[in-house]
This record gives C-alpha cells, structure tokens and sequence, in this order.
C-alpha cells in the first residue's frame, strides 16, 4: 500500500491522481480534513481508504501499523506561516524522517 499524507490538499491530491493514472489504487490517504472543503478533491479519485492524520500518527508511535507499505509520499504540512505553536510544527515534521515505516518512531515523541 502507498500511504501519501495531505492527499486531500491541492498537490497531495494531484499525487493521488497521478497514481491512479498509474493504475494504483492500493492507497491510503492521511489528512486533516477539519472545517475545510478539501474532500472534494478526493471525490474523483480511488484510494481504498482515509485516515485522520491523529490516528495515523497514533499508529506508528504504537507501532501496529496493520498492512505493508510499499512508500510513503508526504505531502503533509501545516502551511499557516504564523504558527507558533511548537507541538504542531513538530506534529507535521516528515514521517520519514523520524525512521519510519525502516526504524521505530522515536520513543516519547508528541
């Protein structure tokens, strides 16, 4: 399965788009959908399912993961320029460069 975080964003949804083009459906897109109207990006595309991005990240701090990740295209970010908050602009540092899905999720992490 491809995981493509912020799949339901702009240029994360065109990433999902391209991977149907390439007739990959296998998909797991991860987002936070909130108050926005950014599902309707994901309208026409097929992916065999959707995941907060809190629960996502719940999984791989526990480690249980169900499935076999073939890549992960992280596309995820928090775009507001005037964040100020720590947690969240650490919440949205890149999966992969945490070691995951090769090495464990640092212990302790927020």
């Amino acid at each position: 399965m491809f995981i493509v975080t912020g799949g339901a964003g702009f240029i994360g949804s065109a990433v999902v788009w391209q991977l149907n083009r390439q007739g990959i459906d296998d998909i797991l897109v991860v987002d936070r959908l909130g108050e926005t109207e950014k599902w309707r990006n994901l309208v026409p595309l097929r992916y065999r399912d959707y995941l907060r991005k809190d629960r996502f990240l719940a999984q791989i701090v526990e480690d249980r993961v169900p499935f076999a990740v073939d890549g992960v295209i992280h596309m995820g970010a928090c775009s507001a320029t005037t964040e100020r908050d720590g947690t969240t602009s650490w919440r949205t540092i890149s999966i992969t460069a945490a070691g995951w899905p090769s090495g464990p999720w640092p212990r302790g992490s927020p």
